[in-house]
């Protein structure tokens, strides 16, 4: 409920102030609920330490005081509260709160027998009355002190004012201090509703803005919306041809892949093929090499054989000669003794004849031992030459055969390698292709 009229303003301005209104309305309630129940326990308090007992003779009993504190506080506390729980935030519930605050501090008077200083809780009541910002309240609130001051400064002064006898003025005189703070309340009170009433306005200006801005970006959207159809519309055509020539590409890739795999797969086995061949001529070239030493030493044992003839054939040529001198010897000593010596000089030149034929065969043979000589050391040169190069070959051989290796492992390594890059690039293909019909698929629902 609204505690002041609304002129000149929307219904999105009121409902502004409205809800403005009533979360005050709703706090002030929290603490009325809070007030009244720990005034309660005050009034019980006092009353209780002012004239806890009363006398009669030598009897004692509790005085009627405290039971008025219990009582009268008990439903100046309670009945507001079921009040609010009942009616929150409604015009009958402020004034009954602001009626109970007041009758409390009607009962703290009377329980203080008057006291001046009591009469201040009356200006702290109105005070959070008036945060309510509803005049009626605040009117009923005044209107409770005001009855309460006439009857009781009148038929009860010393309750009130803790005389027996009371001018009238007096009693004016306090009405008058409240309808002072009243006139200090009302006004701000009025300027309190007047900044809510412009805070509303503000509110009201602020939302139609944000609306405005919300209608202006939803149309903003709608033409970056459009525009980004249409450019992403192109986009996704050239992105999708892009793809498809990618998607080619990648295809041919995989397809040169698969033949280079294929190639070094080939040229692995004829590697290794011609590793286990080069094994083989090394082992044939070591064979040559173990026939070729075997020759060597056979001919040089022939050389030494040819020495050995030579040294004998000169042997035998020194026995022919010396046999021909014995036989020169005995032809001559066959001459001396004439007709005897005829038969033995016979046997003396048969024996020279011998001799001379013996030493031309050493002579021959030793020609022929020199010849075989010279042919043993230019075979044993030439074989020796042979076995260097053989050696050599074996030597390149073995080059040949590690190179032969290390290209047969190359070939392993890079036909894995190979069929890796094969894997990959059938691999994006099938993406490629896939995110081609995506994009594909995206074209088609936004042409739709």
């Amino acid at each position: 409920m609204t505690t002041a009229p609304l002129p000149e303003i929307n219904s999105k301005t009121a409902e502004f102030y409205l809800s403005s209104c009533t979360s005050v309305h709703a706090k002030i309630d929290s603490l009325f609920k809070k007030l009244l129940l720990l005034q309660w326990v005050a009034i019980v308090a006092i009353a209780a330490l002012y004239t806890p007992k009363t006398w009669q003779a030598a009897d004692a009993s509790t005085h009627v005081h405290v039971y008025a504190a219990l009582v009268l506080g008990g439903a100046g506390a309670l009945f507001p509260l079921f009040i609010m729980k009942r009616m929150p935030g409604t015009t009958f519930s402020r004034c009954v709160t602001s009626a109970a605050q007041m009758c409390f501090s009607v009962l703290l008077i009377h329980l203080c027998g008057g006291r001046i200083e009591a009469h201040f809780h009356i200006f702290g009541s109105l005070a959070f009355i008036a945060a309510f910002r509803d005049w009626k309240a605040l009117v009923v609130a005044t209107a409770v002190a005001a009855v309460d001051h006439i009857v009781r400064g009148i038929w009860l002064p010393a309750s009130i004012f803790g005389v027996t006898v009371v001018p009238y003025l007096r009693i004016l005189e306090h009405i008058l201090y409240v309808v002072f703070e009243d006139i200090v309340l009302f006004t701000t009170m009025y300027l309190s509703l007047q900044e809510t009433r412009r805070l509303a306005h503000i509110q009201t200006d602020a939302a139609e803005l944000a609306e405005s801005l919300e209608n202006e970006r939803a149309s903003v959207e709608g033409k970056i919306h459009a525009a980004m159809d249409q450019f992403l519309g192109d986009q996704v055509a050239a992105a999708l041809s892009s793809i498809r020539e990618i998607t080619s590409s990648i295809q041919g890739t995989a397809d040169n892949s698969s033949q280079l795999a294929t190639h070094s797969e080939s040229n692995g086995h004829l590697s290794s093929a011609g590793n286990e061949k080069m094994q083989t001529l090394m082992q044939q070239v070591r064979e040559v090499a173990d026939c070729v030493g075997n020759t060597r030493t056979s001919i040089v044992n022939l050389e030494k054989s040819s020495a050995d003839i030579s040294s004998v054939t000169k042997t035998i040529e020194s026995v022919a000669f010396q046999t021909n001198l014995l036989a020169l010897n005995a032809s001559v000593e066959a001459a001396r003794a004439g007709e005897h010596g005829r038969g033995f000089a016979v046997v003396a030149e048969e024996v020279r004849s011998l001799a001379t034929r013996t030493a031309a065969a050493a002579n021959e043979i030793s020609k022929i031992t020199g010849t075989i000589r010279t042919g043993s050391m230019d075979a044993l040169t030439a074989i020796e030459d042979a076995t260097e190069r053989a050696l050599s070959s074996l030597d390149f051989a073995n080059v040949a055969s590690e190179s032969l290796s290390m290209i047969a492992e190359s070939s392993l390594q890079m036909v894995s390698l190979v069929e890796s890059v094969a894997a990959a690039s059938s691999m994006q293909f099938e993406k490629s292709h896939a995110l081609s019909k995506d994009i594909e698929n995206i074209r088609k629902l936004k042409a739709s």
